[in-house]
């Protein structure tokens, strides 16, 4: 039954019930195959469970509206072949034709849909530099550590935290669970 193949959350009700009528009208006319989860993430993702049902779902395809810093974020992994991002806020007639066009693509294409991310994953530099960083090590032992000038290391931290969208010391402390999780996992 379709019902058992379709995921929508959203905090909005709203959305919730227009996004389900419309993807029940579409199965009706296309006759989706595919298991389908639309999410709208308002909010920031800040722990690793959260993350975790986009990062380990196979089987699913995922549509997900939510903010650019939410976004920066899940792009920056490395195993999302199956999951389309796109922002939130979008009026409603946009959002229904992203989800029509989602729908079509994941129904057609094997491999489904997959975002151009390679400008936003980490460098292995970059890793080193911020794992080592956000579990406690200096900029000037990380220097000392890796055989790099200072200069390089803080470039390389401002640089993944960019990549992350991480701007502050604050949001990579508030994130260091998940990113010690997700580095542990090898997602990054």
């Amino acid at each position: 039954m379709f019902e058992d193949k379709l995921l929508i959350t959203s905090d909005n009700t709203l959305i919730k019930k227009a996004m389900k009528e419309h993807v029940f009208f579409l199965h009706a006319h296309t006759r989706i195959k595919n298991p389908l989860a639309v999410l709208f993430l308002e909010g920031e993702i800040n722990n690793y469970e959260q993350l975790a049902f986009i990062l380990e779902n196979e089987s699913t395809n995922l549509l997900i509206f939510t903010t650019d810093k939410n976004i920066r974020f899940i792009s920056a992994m490395k195993t999302l072949n199956n999951v389309r991002l796109e922002k939130i806020g979008l009026p409603l007639n946009n959002i229904i034709s992203e989800i029509t066009a989602f729908i079509s693509i994941s129904n057609k294409v094997k491999g489904m849909y997959t975002p151009n991310r390679e400008k936003n994953i980490l460098t292995i530099s970059e890793q080193r530099v911020l794992f080592l960083y956000i579990q406690g090590v200096s900029v000037d032992n990380i220097s000392k550590r890796l055989n790099k000038k200072r200069k390089t290391i803080y470039t390389q931290k401002d640089n993944s935290m960019k990549k992350l969208g991480l701007c502050t010391k604050a949001d990579l402390i508030q994130k260091k669970s998940i990113l010690l999780k997700i580095h542990q996992d090898g997602l990054l």
